[in-house]
């Protein structure tokens, strides 16, 4: 997060400054506003102002509650600019009907099944050997002929090896 603004033009200077008057009379009438307008009421925000630049931090339970508060922010004397720091809140799920991402945590049970380091070690290598050698016949093929089934079929026999090495393992480690 960048530092916000300071009267000496210091903006990357981190070290904590004692509020001045300016900016706890702006907050005060930020948070008055917040706390009078209906609209907000139950919101939990924190706001904070230095040198005119008002910051918005909490959660609300709506995008128009967010956009609420921002706008009565700005329209308060004194502010220049806002950053708008709330995150919208977790609403429960409705009684009755359970949360769409519970359901599909429940449905899957939770349990991932994961091959063996060396299963997938063997697995990959087995792919790039096969996309080597095939890449190797279709270039070659055209310009060399029968000379390069001659140079791809070592390709071919490491790439059945592998994938064999690879069921053995599968089957061993189940």
């Amino acid at each position: 997060m960048w530092p916000l603004p300071s009267e000496d033009g210091h903006a990357f200077d981190r070290k904590a400054r004692p509020a001045t008057r300016p900016d706890v009379e702006l907050t005060c009438r930020v948070i008055q506003r917040i706390l009078d307008d209906p609209r907000l009421a139950g919101e939990r925000i924190t706001v904070e102002a230095q040198n005119g630049v008002v910051t918005l931090i909490g959660t609300a339970t709506s995008p128009q509650a967010r956009v609420t508060a921002a706008d009565l922010a700005r329209a308060t004397p004194g502010v220049t600019d806002i950053c708008n720091r709330l995150k919208p809140a977790r609403v429960p799920a409705t009684p009755g009907r359970p949360d769409p991402f519970d359901e599909l945590v429940a449905q899957w049970g939770g349990v991932i099944e994961r091959r063996p380091m060396r299963l997938r070690l063997l697995l990959a290598a087995a792919a790039a050997t096969a996309v080597t050698t095939v890449l190797a016949l279709v270039l070659l093929l055209p310009r060399y002929g029968g000379v390069t089934l001659a140079a791809v079929l070592p390709g071919l026999l490491i790439t059945v090896t592998l994938i064999r090495a690879a069921r053995r393992r599968s089957r061993t480690s189940r």
